[in-house]
C-alpha cells in the first residue's frame, strides 16, 4: 500500500497572504490605535477569527491604493479632526 502524498503546492501568492494584527501594522507602518480607528471608521476590512484579529494583505494593498488614488495630497485635512489611512500613510514616510 503506497501512501499518498499531495501533488499540488499549498503555497498561497502574497497577495492572499494573511497577515496577523502586528503584521498588519508593520506592514502598514501604523499604531496599534491608528489600526483599529482605520478598521472601526471601514477604511480597513479586518476578519475575527475566535480573539484574534486577521488581515488579507490584499485588502490591505487595495485600500492604500484606494486613498491614494482617491485623496489627492492638498485635501487630506478636507475634515477637520479627522485622521484617515492617507494620512496615516503620509505620516509614516
Amino acid at each position: 500500500m503506497a501512501l499518498l502524498t499531495p501533488t499540488r503546492s499549498v503555497a498561497t501568492p502574497l497577495d492572499n497572504q494573511i497577515l496577523t494584527f502586528k503584521e498588519a501594522m508593520s506592514y502598514l507602518r501604523v499604531s496599534r490605535s491608528t489600526l483599529y480607528r482605520l478598521m472601526w471608521s471601514g477604511q480597513l476590512t479586518g476578519h475575527k477569527v475566535g480573539s484574534a484579529w486577521r488581515f488579507y494583505r490584499e485588502d490591505l494593498s487595495a485600500s492604500v491604493q484606494m486613498v491614494s488614488i482617491a485623496v489627492p495630497a492638498t485635501q487630506t485635512d478636507s475634515v477637520p479632526g479627522s485622521y484617515g489611512l492617507a494620512d496615516a500613510i503620509a505620516a509614516s514616510n
